[in-house]
């Protein structure tokens, strides 16, 4: 009699998983293909091209992993329901990301060879040197794992932002360092200097960097309004991480309260604008997109402040709703990303004629950063 009884259990568990895989299977086949995942910020692998070279060479396996992995039915639930599982087990990161508290994330960092390092002062050393007309500034933003690390407990994988940034610092020889941190320490229990849910800063911690950037610079001081034009963004690292929130971020900016005209010109694209900010972005999940539309080779920005200053910065996505705050200190200002651009540097700055000059960086940026060394080095 036990016997048939195990034999019953057995064959059900059977017949159910059975069940399962060939529903699933049938719900894979044919329920709708996304093309982008709005949780994750990006475009989801495609079906790959069937040819006897890519079977051959493994492409379309691999490929149909991938196709696999980024539509099977459910999946972002399952992520959650992995991800949480997972903390609930005792694992601190999920996909390099951990819980700063219950409604903060923060992307872990990981220091590169020292060998990254020095090719990265040398080159930013020698740019400075082959421009010293110019007066040139560096500004190495930490990241939300670095000033919330009090938060995250005595468990915080990855290696020392504060280390990296000395190391960094301590190699510029040509140019004067900007140092966010103590202002950020300051203030970090007053605002929220990044987005709990994203790697971006926040218009409130591209402020303090500003005040920061102010004290050594010169930069010209102006009041403002800060005002909230967003409340459901939902960024990158909850995306990736499988993490939930609460509560969805909200998108400030910072309005001048003395009126100000200036032109954007995107450079290449043969189009301008009269405003730094792209509101039709906040119709897309990404609302950090909101300052200048998202990131371009060059961007040339000319003011009426009448100051006759130019300024050539150098950046990453950070920069993007940083630069709102310099327009009252410039004339003009180009706004060049390395990771896109691939024209001559030195002819750029040579041609113009810059007063100063800024790097500006946040940290995991800059750590991963392969480009802003090449396009120094016009490589």
């Amino acid at each position: 009699m036990k016997k048939n009884k195990n034999s019953l259990f057995y064959k059900l568990y059977g017949v159910i998983f059975a069940a399962v895989i060939i529903g699933c299977t049938f719900c894979f086949v044919i329920l709708p293909k996304n093309e982008y995942s709005s949780r994750e910020k990006r475009v989801l692998a495609s079906f790959p091209q069937l040819s006897a070279a890519s079977v051959t060479d493994g492409r379309f396996m691999e490929g149909l992993e991938d196709y696999e992995a980024d539509h099977f039915p459910a999946r972002d639930g399952l992520i959650t329901l992995k991800t949480e599982a997972a903390a609930l087990m005792g694992k601190k990161s999920s996909h390099g990301i951990i819980r700063l508290d219950a409604d903060h994330l923060a992307e872990c960092f990981t220091e590169p060879g020292a060998q990254d390092t020095t090719e990265l002062t040398w080159a930013v050393n020698a740019f400075a040197t082959r421009h010293a007309d110019s007066k040139t500034y560096f500004c190495l933003v930490p990241n939300a794992v670095s000033t919330y690390s009090d938060r995250a407990g005595e468990y915080c994988p990855g290696d020392d932002q504060n280390a990296y940034i000395d190391d960094i610092y301590r190699g510029l020889s040509s140019l004067k360092a900007i140092d966010v941190r103590e202002i950020f320490a300051l203030n970090k229990d007053r605002v929220d200097i990044y987005y709990a849910s994203d790697h971006h800063w926040t218009s409130d911690g591209a402020y303090m960097g500003f005040l920061a950037a102010q004290a050594v610079m010169g930069l010209t001081s102006q009041e403002y309004s800060a005002v909230v034009i967003d409340n459901e963004f939902l960024g990158t690292l909850s995306g990736s991480s499988g993490y939930t929130l609460s509560k969805m971020d909200s998108v400030k900016v910072y309005l001048p309260l003395s009126q100000q005209n200036y032109t954007v010109s995107y450079d290449g694209e043969g189009r301008m604008a009269v405003s730094c900010y792209d509101t039709t972005k906040l119709e897309e999940d990404d609302k950090y997109l909101v300052f200048f539309g998202g990131n371009y080779p060059r961007i040339t920005i000319k003011t009426d402040c009448g100051e006759g200053r130019k300024l050539l910065l150098i950046k990453d996505s950070y920069a993007n709703c940083f630069v709102p705050f310099l327009l009252r200190s410039y004339e003009q200002i180009t706004v060049i990303d390395p990771r896109y651009y691939s024209e001559d540097l030195d002819l750029q700055a040579d041609s113009v004629g810059y007063d100063d000059i800024l790097f500006l960086y946040n940290v995991n940026t800059l750590s991963k950063d392969n480009c802003l060394v090449s396009v120094l080095n016009n490589r």
